[in-house]
């Protein structure tokens, strides 16, 4: 077994194939092209035996929005291997090599969509993030009252300038939501193959500037919405308004992975529309110590903690972490004796709940109550610390 990062155009292909075997895709050539686009972008590593790839994973490199400051993520993307190479450990050896790299590229937290929830959990990851669909039946619709000034059009040629302009307005507006991802221009392009009926619609303000765009097609009765991307009210309602215009024609209007329903206030009765709601992606936190001393905390009160961490997988991470906090400013250091935590609250999680808590996919008071943390003393000084908000995430890996 040799373990190795995967540079070259022959070894990418390797990757193509072995991706293709285990997930049963069969690329068209700009499917293929996008793949090779990912693979420069990201950091692939392989187990090869007698100069073939056995197994596979990649590893991809986002700032992501941590409450509002940006730290970077690795996401985990292609873990696959060959029926005749599973079961051997090839998976568990690339994973410990991964978060050695993502440990000295300072990243601090990592997100994979998993095909099993028990397997990845194995490496520390744990459930974070919650999707939702909506589907609105089209006599909920209603044109709602719009400014003058604003237009909407639907694009026909969708050149490189145009996904710049698309890409700097999605960076500003949802790529800002606690926990998800900012894109570059390349890992939009790799996302971009869509099928023949794709659709794309704008919304220009009185400056001719972008505010908002749609991204959907049409399946039979309904109208899919991947994206709805807006940067004022006046371009959501323009949006809106551009999907009612197509209500004679449709049965239901599906969003996909909204992170804000809010807007169906705008429509009068709303009872027949439907929220279905499931996990979606994992993640965890890659170096504890770190990951505390970028983490956004609530101005508060000076006071200390101690954190236990049990870790099966990074080394690092496994301990007692002393967390400070003065003057608003927080302090990580590392505790060699656990006689120091006596008299002081003492909290112990595994590296998943702590990553759910801290990045707020579940709230302390919940993670105590269910028996995820445990608490030796009688204290809610770390809840009054922690920042809330459910975690968002539109892209996948």
């Amino acid at each position: 077994m040799t373990i190795k990062q995967l540079k070259t155009q022959a070894e990418w292909e390797q990757i193509h194939a072995l991706s293709s075997y285990a997930f049963d895709v069969n690329h068209n050539e700009i499917q293929k092209e996008n793949f090779f686009k990912l693979c420069s972008i990201a950091k692939n590593f392989g187990d090869v035996l007698n100069g073939t790839l056995t197994s596979s994973l990649m590893l991809i490199p986002f700032d992501v929005s941590l409450f509002g400051k940006f730290i970077k993520m690795g996401g985990i993307g292609n873990v696959a291997s060959y029926p005749e190479h599973r079961g051997q450990g090839n998976i568990r050896h690339l994973f410990n090599k991964v978060f050695s790299e993502m440990k000295n590229d300072q990243i601090l937290v990592s997100y994979l969509a998993p095909f099993s929830q028990p397997f990845y959990r194995k490496f520390g990851y744990e459930r974070l993030f919650i999707e939702q669909e909506l589907t609105v039946p089209s006599e909920v619709l209603k044109f709602v009252e719009v400014r003058d000034g604003y237009k909407v059009e639907r694009i026909k040629e969708d050149n490189r300038e145009a996904r710049k302009e698309r890409l700097a307005l999605y960076n500003c507006t949802l790529g800002r939501k606690h926990g998800n991802n900012q894109r570059s221009l390349t890992w939009y392009e790799c996302c971009q193959t869509r099928a023949d009926n794709h659709h794309l619609a704008v919304v220009r303000d009185e400056q001719d500037q972008l505010v908002g765009y749609l991204d959907y097609k049409f399946d039979k009765e309904d109208v899919i919405i991947s994206e709805m991307i807006y940067e004022t009210t006046a371009a959501l309602k323009m949006l809106l308004n551009f999907l009612t215009s197509h209500r004679s024609s449709f049965k239901n209007f599906i969003f996909g992975s909204l992170e804000d329903t809010s807007f169906l206030e705008y429509f009068d009765d709303t009872r027949v529309s439907k929220i279905y709601q499931t996990n979606g992606m994992m993640a965890r936190i890659v170096s504890m110590s770190s990951f505390l001393e970028q983490l956004p905390i609530k101005k508060t009160i000076d006071g200390e903690v101690y954190l236990k961490v049990t870790e099966d997988v990074c080394a690092w991470n496994q301990g007692i972490i002393h967390w400070s906090f003065q003057d608003g400013v927080s302090k990580v250091t590392w505790v060699e004796a656990e006689s120091q935590v006596a008299t002081i609250p003492h909290y112990e999680a595994s590296i998943g709940r702590w990553t759910q808590v801290l990045l707020g996919g579940m709230s302390l008071e919940k993670a105590l109550n269910l028996g995820f943390v445990s608490c030796t003393h009688e204290d809610d000084f770390l809840g009054t610390v922690l920042l809330k908000g459910q975690p968002f995430l539109k892209d996948h890996f």
